[in-house]
């Protein structure tokens, strides 16, 4: 028998070390919450396929899809799993426009932060808005636009992760 605090510590030690599928589906399911209750990929199991390849660090993962189909809040969990793990971790959501990646901070990803108690003990609330969200162990998640025109860029930032969405 090992404590929680304990135990939440080698969870995390291991998977800094190596995020596996175990490490991360865990976080997901039984720390990420959707519309108050546990996520389940119940309904959508291939997401649990995207969580195997994702943490391959071998695989570049590009994924053509149609809208309103889960692969977002998969993708979205399993990068923030990765935060919650990793300590200085970075990645950006990027989308067409800043607008809509501040929109998809504000609708989708703070309600995981939110529900999801790991992620709220480490979330730094100085640096906490629809553009960025750090964490206590200097993870960062930006939201940035991709139009020409667009001053946000993932240029100059130390960013492991991408995510083009839309």
């Amino acid at each position: 028998y090992m404590n929680p605090i304990a135990e939440s510590s080698f969870a995390r030690l291991q998977a800094a070390l190596r995020p596996t599928k175990s490490n991360i589906q865990d976080f997901i399911l039984n720390k990420t919450r959707l519309h108050g209750r546990p996520f389940s990929l119940k309904g959508h199991e291939y997401q649990g396929k995207i969580i195997e390849l994702l943490t391959d660090p071998d695989i570049d993962l590009v994924v053509t899809k149609p809208s309103q189909t889960g692969i977002s809040e998969i993708i979205y969990r399993i990068v923030l799993g990765w935060m919650n793990y990793i300590s200085g971790f970075a990645a950006a959501v990027v989308f067409p426009t800043r607008a809509m990646s501040n929109e998809v901070f504000s609708t989708r990803i703070n309600p995981i932060i939110n529900d999801c108690e790991p992620l709220k003990a480490i979330r730094n609330k100085d640096v906490d808005s629809n553009s960025v969200k750090m964490f206590l162990n200097d993870s960062i998640l930006y939201a940035l636009g991709a139009s020409a025109n667009s001053k946000n860029t993932v240029i100059n930032r130390p960013i492991r992760t991408v995510i083009a969405d839309e």
